[in-house]
């Protein structure tokens, strides 16, 4: 199974030189799971193995390659923010986080629950909430 590490290097094309390993590892996918499981309500751990970290679920070890692919997204998406790295719709034209949005597509997918008040598939943590509010990770607090 590929790592986080091995996941975000594919799926940004950051170099070391851009991104060092030590702060992906220090600040990036710590911060990427602590906010996933947040938004998913879920809890896991991260094991750091030879310097690359693998997610660790023991109640659900099938879902260990989706948490790796979601952390790595959501960390993708924080290192494009700090790097200034823009993303064009190619339709619209506008800008957009492509890698938050696929971390987020991918929690819909998994862990989405039908909101009966405004009729959309949301996150857990939303769910709670009566309005659903999503935006890049940027503008997350977290």
């Amino acid at each position: 199974m590929l790592t986080i590490n091995n996941l975000f290097r594919r799926i940004s094309a950051f170099t070391t030189t851009e991104i060092s390993d030590s702060d992906l590892n220090d600040h990036y996918i710590p911060s990427a799971k602590e906010y996933y499981c947040r938004l998913c309500e879920l809890t896991f751990s991260l094991t750091l193995t030879g310097g690359e970290y693998t997610s660790t679920d023991t109640t659900y070890p099938e879902r260990e390659y989706m948490h790796n692919t979601i952390i790595a997204e959501l960390a993708s998406s924080r290192a494009d923010a700090k790097m200034d790295n823009i993303h064009i719709d190619p339709v619209t034209g506008m800008m957009i986080d492509l890698h938050y949005d696929r971390a987020i597509d991918l929690m819909r997918n998994n862990y989405g629950v039908y909101n009966k008040k405004t009729g959309e598939l949301v996150l857990p943590l939303h769910l709670k909430s009566s309005t659903v509010v999503l935006g890049g990770i940027s503008d997350a607090s977290y």
